[in-house]
């Protein structure tokens, strides 16, 4: 079987570090495409484009995707289906984002029955996704267990660490490992550099790791805890990260949820958590019991590299897309439209996009037009024009691009879940602006830079006038239109103490849903751009007591340190 993996080469790896070993082991031929390069290279239609050119050239039997992350329309899987392909989604974050689908009546049925004019198969390692499905007679999302590449033998090295604990610093994770130090068990912590910023955590810490780095370190453990969260919100899921420490033999302490009993037994081949107190104590049980933790972990091996891998996993799939690969296959051979302009336009993207960033927005012009007079109501092109003119301070010009940017983002992403491929910057990304895997439409980019526009040339009315068209929308949109505003660094100098000031008032304000973790998280931060704003206005004693306020907040240990320094140069 020919198999197309749409897949983050660079980045996690996604797919091919999770199956292509096994997938090529088993016989089929695997080809990898990477959304998250080519969305930060050319925009989001244009790797659609990219891809549906890959397709009529390769002709695989399956398109493996990861929903709803792939950003695939039920346009674009109509037309792969046009060219023999099965569209298979494998989706492994459902628990994330299920309470977002059911937060409003309708939204649930909605969102599925958009998948399933995307997807031919639709597996999820989620069984309550599943079970809600169910519940609303629909059939086509079904149940699937995660796999891994078949491991490697364990042999017989020693194991070091006593305690390890690999992943971002999240709130909650942070306090986990508070708590446990406070319970007399210091973990060893690897993961990205802000643990640092912990004073109380800072001494676990112990770096950065690559992929292969990872697996050593779950190699060398004695124990390895995998919290069941994501950011630091509990979300009762089984991970990858379950499998990836099985594979390497450590025994794992997991944290409760409902699927676990799906892959391993509680006692036997895992060992389950239900809240820190028992984490510490069964830390301490099983680091004194060497033979039975030895035990535990080699049975969650064998188990892992008996059910859970892909050269086993993958017949579920496979019997599933065979019946469509049969009914698609007459269309293998009929020949595919061809995208003439695609090659001029990605030339055009990448030289508009090198010199955005340079900051040379006279060249980036000279791509842009011509890239707009081949395709004139295209949304990224728009979006860059808006951006490059309001570089160069043509405010009017500016606008009307911006403008022209929404009008034509209508069908962009008519999903009920408009999410995209990883975080990015807000800035020079054509058409991705500040990336975040939510609930947002994509024109979000275009509505950021319209606020700065209005901010630079001081037109309030026309600033509030659309804060008040994005609070109409929702909550949500109008949190992140300024938020991704203000995150970017030395913002105030662009926009100035007035409107910054007025835009956090804004934010704090606001109510949103799927962001209310991030304005609870950076509330703190919040509160002290608005003290700031305040006191470069001249209103020292609010800036004060914003400063003050922020302080009662929660603040992340830099963001304190910058109140209180803040503090110190505004006289009481």
């Amino acid at each position: 079987m020919k198999i197309l993996l749409s897949n983050a080469v660079v980045a996690h790896g996604a797919f091919h570090h999770w199956m292509t070993q096994d997938m090529r082991a088993l016989g089929h031929e695997v080809a990898l495409i990477d959304p998250d390069e080519l969305c930060e290279q050319f925009g989001i239609e244009l790797y659609r484009r990219v891809l549906l050119q890959r397709i009529a050239a390769e002709r695989p039997d399956v398109l493996l995707l990861y929903p709803p992350y792939d950003l695939l329309r039920p346009e674009d899987a109509q037309r792969i289906h046009d060219m023999g392909t099965v569209t298979a989604g494998f989706a492994y974050d459902d628990p994330i984002f299920l309470p977002s689908y059911l937060r409003k009546p309708g939204d649930f049925e909605r969102i599925c029955d958009e998948f399933k004019r995307v997807y031919d198969v639709y597996v999820t390692t989620s069984r309550a996704i599943e079970r809600e499905a169910k519940n609303r007679g629909m059939s086509h999302i079904r149940h699937i267990r995660w796999a891994c590449n078949t491991p490697a033998p364990l042999g017989d090295r020693a194991r070091d660490l006593p305690v390890v604990v690999i992943g971002a610093p999240y709130p909650r994770r942070v306090k986990m490992v508070k708590h446990l130090k406070d319970r007399g068990v210091k973990p060893i912590v690897f993961g990205a550099e802000g643990w640092k910023l912990f004073a109380d955590v800072a001494d676990c810490y112990q770096g950065m790791l690559t992929r292969p780095g990872m697996f050593e370190m779950y190699r060398r453990a004695q124990v390895a805890i995998a919290p069941a969260d994501w950011e630091s919100t509990y979300t009762p899921m089984v991970k990858l990260r379950t499998l990836e420490i099985m594979s390497m033999g450590a025994f794992q302490l997991c944290e409760q949820c409902e699927d676990l009993a799906d892959y391993y037994v509680d006692g036997e081949e895992i060992v389950s958590y239900k809240d820190w107190d028992e984490l510490a104590d069964l830390c301490k049980k099983y680091l004194a019991d060497a033979k039975r933790r030895e035990e535990i972990g080699r049975n969650g091996y064998e188990a892992t590299k008996r059910n859970h891998v892909w050269t086993v996993r993958w017949s579920e799939i496979e019997q599933l897309a065979k019946p469509l690969m049969a009914e698609y296959a007459e269309n293998r051979t009929k020949p595919a439209d061809r995208d003439e302009h695609l090659p001029h336009e990605l030339g055009l993207s990448a030289c508009a996009g090198h010199y955005e960033k340079l900051g040379d927005t006279a060249t980036a012009q000279i791509a842009v037009d011509e890239w707009l007079a081949l395709n004139p109501g295209y949304f990224t092109a728009l979006l860059a024009k808006g951006r490059l003119c309001l570089a160069e301070k043509k405010f009017d010009e500016a606008e009307r691009h911006l403008k022209a940017a929404l009008g034509s983002a209508a069908n962009l992403c008519p999903r009920g879940v408009d999410s995209t491929v990883t975080q990015r910057k807000l800035g020079p990304r054509l058409g991705l602006g500040k990336v975040f895997s939510g609930i947002f439409p994509r024109e979000v980019e275009a509505y950021c830079h319209l606020l700065i526009l209005y901010a630079m040339a001081d037109r309030e009315e026309e600033a509030e006038r659309l804060m008040s068209h994005l609070a109409g929308v929702s909550q949500d949109v109008l949190f992140i239109s300024i938020v991704s505003m203000i995150a970017e660094q030395n913002i105030e100098q662009l926009i100035g103490a007035k409107y910054l000031a007025r835009y956090v008032e804004v934010v704090i304000s606001t109510e949103p849903i799927v962001w209310a973790g991030e304005r609870t998280r950076h509330l703190a931060h919040f509160w002290m751009l608005r003290g700031q704003a305040l006191a470069a206005l001249g209103n020292r004693r609010e800036g004060r007591e914003c400063l003050e306020y922020a302080l009662t907040q929660s603040p992340y240990p830099n963001v304190e340190q910058q109140i209180r320094t803040a503090l110190t140069q505004i006289p009481a």
